[in-house]
């Protein structure tokens, strides 16, 4: 059992490296792209780790990459202990990006109480487009 709130979001912080690590490695043996983004790139750079009221970890997928793993996870070894969860016709999760869940886990956001999906710790991804360099410019149209 836990003692203190800072045990317990150390406890989700490791789970969430964990996680981090599988999908890392994951994507690595399906040749797709992934990056460390949010907070989890911030507490890397200037706090050597998590920053320590921070209790998860985001990447991005460029979108090729991203429709990619939301069409094969399913097919895939690590989908019997790690749900994906995903806003598609008929169901929202609360988000606009897709996340995989630890089933082995519980954590329950404020957000989702009330929704039927598998309320485990979440490793959120979300897809990055690319843009046009003009665009960037402020040229394009």
């Amino acid at each position: 059992m836990f003692n203190t709130e800072d045990e317990i979001l150390r406890r989700l912080q490791e789970k969430n490296l964990e996680m981090a690590v599988m999908f890392y490695h994951w994507c690595q043996r399906n040749h797709l792209t992934c990056y460390l983004c949010g907070g989890g790139c911030i507490g890397a750079i200037r706090h050597g780790g998590f920053i320590p009221w921070d209790d998860d970890l985001d990447f991005f997928m460029p979108r090729k990459d991203y429709e990619k793993f939301l069409k094969i996870w399913d097919t895939q070894e690590e989908s019997k202990i790690y749900k994906l969860e995903y806003p598609k016709e008929g169901f929202c999760n609360a988000h606009t990006f897709a996340n995989i869940r630890d089933s082995r886990t519980t954590q329950v956001k404020k957000e989702q109480v009330d929704m039927d999906l598998c309320h485990g710790v979440a490793l959120d991804i979300l897809p990055i487009e690319a843009m046009h360099r003009e665009t960037l410019r402020g040229n394009g149209k």
